[in-house]
């Protein structure tokens, strides 16, 4: 069953109902149409919806001229109608004006019905397209967003990785066994929609959103380093080195991991974990290869999970960065 999108229903609801009340207001012939036309301009996006009315209203008035010809030459009958809609459809496909077609159509029945192009006619229905396409921006301008659906999505995912996070620092320290993957498999879903929210939103152009898409897409990469993580976790054997070095790179990053900066703190402890690492002594046994071979991997997939998010902060646009990350701005001295 589709989940009703009750954004854009009452859009279309209230912005199809005021622009027939304007309509009928100044006494405008076929004032239901104008309805209709509101109706099929309201999209999910303000760029959508934008975008389309634009079309839209272009495909009138070649609509419009087209019928005038077509309707005062051949007269108005079927002949001269059915011309008109070849020429309509062919433009629409050259034009990408497909999605206008019924609009375009509606209103230029009219005139086939009123057998008639007076002026005041004219006038008439190009208001009707002013009209419902102007409430279909209208309604796209001033109605909520769902920037605040993001953001509460965005401190769930963060919750959800910290939890994780903290859970694997104890499994280290000995404190309780590894968590189960399906934890993993339940945060992965809700990245996911997050992704897809994200970028959804990001098609509206009145306002900067292009943030959210990007802030999704690198918590996704982030999630897959940790499965990797975990996978190299599940490979150690028994007891083996710099547990307690890992157990704190887990929490330092449990502690940063719903905090607006880079993991700047994060990489030098990291680098200097892998500097005892490399100081240990060479595997004995092939029980010391297998956990050496797994450190290995958990300290690189750590170090990149950290440089997944300073390469996000560094394709940032500066307003983004004075919006989101204005402590990290004021953190220039501190190294990654």
């Amino acid at each position: 069953m589709n989940k009703i999108n009750f954004n854009k229903v009452i859009r279309i609801a209230v912005g199809s109902t005021l622009s027939f009340f304007v309509c009928h207001l100044f006494g405008i012939q076929n004032s239901a149409s104008a309805a209709v036309i509101t109706l099929l301009s309201i999209q999910d996006t303000k760029k959508e919806t934008l975008s389309d009315v634009v079309k839209r209203f272009f495909s009138y008035l070649f609509s419009m001229i087209t019928a005038y010809f077509l309707f005062t030459y051949i007269g108005f009958n079927e002949i001269a109608f059915c011309i008109f809609m070849l020429i309509l459809v062919i433009a629409a496909y050259k034009l990408n004006w497909l999605n206008t077609l019924s609009s375009s159509t509606v209103v230029t029945t009219h005139f086939l019905l009123a057998k008639s192009f007076e002026p005041s006619f004219v006038l008439d229905e190009i208001f009707l397209v002013i009209v419902g396409t102007s409430s279909a921006i209208i309604l796209n301008l001033l109605f909520w967003d769902n920037s605040h659906e993001l953001l509460r999505k965005m401190e769930y995912i963060e919750n959800d990785l910290k939890s994780f996070l903290v859970k694997m620092r104890h499994f280290l320290l000995g404190d309780e066994p590894l968590p189960d993957e399906e934890r993993l498999v339940f945060i992965k879903n809700h990245v996911e929609e997050g992704v897809k929210n994200g970028l959804e939103y990001e098609k509206n152009i009145f306002e900067d959103t292009a943030y959210y898409g990007q802030y999704m897409l690198m918590r996704q990469d982030q999630l897959e380093t940790l499965m990797r993580i975990y996978r190299s976790l599940e490979r150690l054997r028994d007891d083996f080195p710099l547990k307690s070095d890992i157990a704190e790179i887990f929490g330092r990053l449990a502690d940063n991991v719903d905090k607006r900066e880079c993991y700047i703190y994060n990489k030098p402890l990291i680098m200097g974990v892998i500097s005892k690492y490399k100081k240990q002594p060479l595997p004995e046994s092939m029980k010391e290869m297998i956990n050496m071979a797994a450190l290995l991997d958990i300290l690189n997939e750590l170090l990149y999970f950290c440089d997944l998010k300073k390469t996000f902060v560094e394709h940032l646009t500066p307003k983004q960065l004075e919006r989101y990350y204005k402590e990290t701005l004021n953190a220039v001295d501190i190294p990654f």
